[in-house]
This record gives structure tokens, C-alpha cells and sequence, in this order.
């Protein structure tokens, strides 16, 4: 069965280079002012040490997987011969959603993961992605950039599990019902029912970890599925409404606009 994460996003705005390369025992290298670009690393086989100037240090080796930031300035010392892939990229930060996401971007946490059941599968998107750019054959940068959120993507879900508490466990049952039931009326009481709380229990912890109430976690969904409706031209603005679960279209139009800022016919004009 598939486990469920909160959703993310994240735009990559460019690669700037993705290789493979050695560095050899006892070698050096720093970046003393800083990365100017996002760096997501692969150690194939080896061991790093790397120290940062705000005093942190971490050891990685085979099979780790992490996030090095625009903002990083540290010194690397190679204390087994080192094999790794590399992908320098430049990221909106404007784009980042989603707690996992945010805390892989917009905070100082050194991210890692090591994850040996997937090993064979980063290996393989990342030496696809390493002759790609090496050969720069004609789209080589669209080719580049679907790997790279390949890579991404499984990065930041492997966080997002990481990330579920048992908090978000005992509220797990009514986030799914949500999701497969959006267009749906539901009620509180049954979303509580679902996870054997009550009522007002039920709605706290699930502001708490979602920082929006249940019903306006089954908005924000309706919201995304009614913007695809409209910009489908096959789909009235009264059929993208009755979809989206609201009867009255007139709501429908007051709901759009109160979380866009247009109506539904503005958006379509866009």
C-alpha cells in the first residue's frame, strides 16, 4: 500500500553541471565564500569529511545522499578514496510548498539520507544524468532536467516519510478520506469519527500539523482541481463548479475569487 506524504513542490530554474568525479585519499577542497548554486551529492563509494565555518562537521560515505546549500562555505578533506556523482542547480525559492520541502530548503538543517534499497536506482538516474550532460547532445538540457527532478522528487519524499509523527499517524485516515473524497460534503464529525476522536480534539491536532482546519485542507484540494477544470476550455464554469462539489455556482464563484483574487471568468482569461 502506498504510504501517503503531505504534498510538495520545488522548480529547479537551472543545471548548472552534473558529472561524476574522484577525488583521491588525503585531497583537499573548499568552498570558503559560499556554493552560489544547490548541490545534490551521491557517494558512490569512499568517504568525506566536511566541515562548515559555522563549526558544523558531518562524515559521509557510501550510499549517502544530501543537500549542500547556495549559502554553504566549508572545506572537504577525502579520507578514503572518494567516488561520487554530483548536480549543481539553481532553485526558485518562491516555489518551495510543503513542510518536507521547507525544511529541506529553507532551513539550515544539513539534510542526509542513505538509503541501500534504493541504491541501484540513484546510481542509474545518476550516471543516465552524468552522460547526458557530458555528451550534450541535442535536448540535452530537457533530458538533464527530468532526471534531476527524478532525483529530487525522491530525495524530498524519502524526507516527507521521515517526517510523518505519530501525530500525523492518528490523523492519517481522515487526510486520505479527504483526498478521495474532495468534491464530496463532508462533515467534521465523520473525519473525527474516522480517526476515534472527538470533534474539537480532532480539528486541533489536525490545524496543528497541517496549520489549516480539515475543511480547508478539502478547499485548498477543490481549488487546484477547479483551476485544471477551467483552464479546459471543454468544462463551463458551472460544470468546473459541479465537479469540484459545489451545486451552486454562485458560491463557486465566490469561493474562486476569495482564494485567487478573479472570478472564475477572469482566470479563464489569463
Amino acid at each position: 500500500m502506498e504510504i501517503r506524504t503531505d504534498d510538495f513542490n520545488a522548480v529547479i530554474k537551472e543545471i548548472i553541471v552534473a558529472h561524476k568525479f574522484k577525488y583521491d585519499r588525503g585531497t583537499t577542497y573548499g568552498y570558503h565564500k559560499g556554493r552560489k548554486s544547490w548541490g545534490l551529492v551521491y557517494i558512490l563509494s569512499g568517504e568525506l569529511e566536511y566541515k562548515f565555518s559555522d563549526g558544523r562537521g558531518i562524515r559521509v560515505g557510501r550510499g549517502d545522499m544530501f543537500i549542500l546549500k547556495p549559502t554553504d562555505a566549508y572545506n572537504i578533506l577525502c579520507t578514503e578514496e572518494c567516488l561520487h556523482y554530483t548536480l549543481n542547480f539553481k532553485l526558485s525559492s518562491s516555489s518551495v510548498s510543503g513542510e518536507a520541502a521547507k525544511k529541506l530548503f529553507l532551513t539550515d538543517d544539513i539534510a542526509i539520507i542513505n538509503q541501500s534499497s534504493v541504491a541501484n536506482y540513484h546510481t542509474d538516474t545518476l550516471e543516465e544524468l552524468a552522460l547526458i550532460w557530458s555528451k550534450k547532445s541535442a535536448g540535452y538540457k530537457m533530458q538533464a532536467m527530468a532526471l534531476a527532478y527524478k532525483l529530487l522528487y525522491g530525495f524530498i519524499n524519502s524526507r516527507a516519510l521521515l517526517l510523518r509523527t505519530d501525530k500525523f499517524e492518528k490523523i492519517a485516515p481522515a487526510k486520505e478520506y479527504i483526498e478521495a473524497h474532495w468534491n464530496e460534503n463532508i462533515t467534521l464529525s465523520e473525519l473525527a469519527l474516522l480517526c476515534s476522536m472527538s470533534t474539537t480534539h480532532f480539528r486541533h491536532l489536525f490545524t496543528e500539523i497541517f496549520n489549516t482546519s480539515p475543511l480547508g485542507y478539502r478547499d485548498s484540494i477543490r481549488l487546484t482541481y477547479s483551476k485544471d477544470y477551467l483552464a479546459d476550455e471543454r468544462y463551463t464554469v458551472s460544470e468546473a463548479a459541479y465537479k469540484c462539489g459545489f451545486p451552486d455556482v454562485n458560491y463557486f464563484s465566490r469561493f474562486f475569487k476569495k482564494h485567487t483574487g478573479k472570478s472564475p471568468t477572469e482566470y479563464r482569461q489569463i
